[in-house]
């Protein structure tokens, strides 16, 4: 997985095609607008817990 990456980036693009040249598993992307939390004092944020929430689902089914 790769987390806070700013999406629509030719950094992100390469990292993304250097990982699957590597022949490794990249279960999905977290955009860095999608947080945790703001903080310690925060409430955890839906979106984010969503987000690598589908990112665990994909990657458990892909464990073998």
């Amino acid at each position: 997985m790769i987390c806070a990456a700013r999406l629509g980036t030719n950094d992100l693009e390469a990292a993304i095609a250097w990982w699957k040249e590597q022949k490794v598993d990249l279960w999905g992307v977290i955009p860095e607008r999608v947080g945790i939390a703001a903080g310690p004092e925060a409430r955890l944020s839906h979106e984010g817990l969503e987000g690598y929430d589908a990112v665990l689902r994909r990657a458990l089914r892909g464990w073998h």
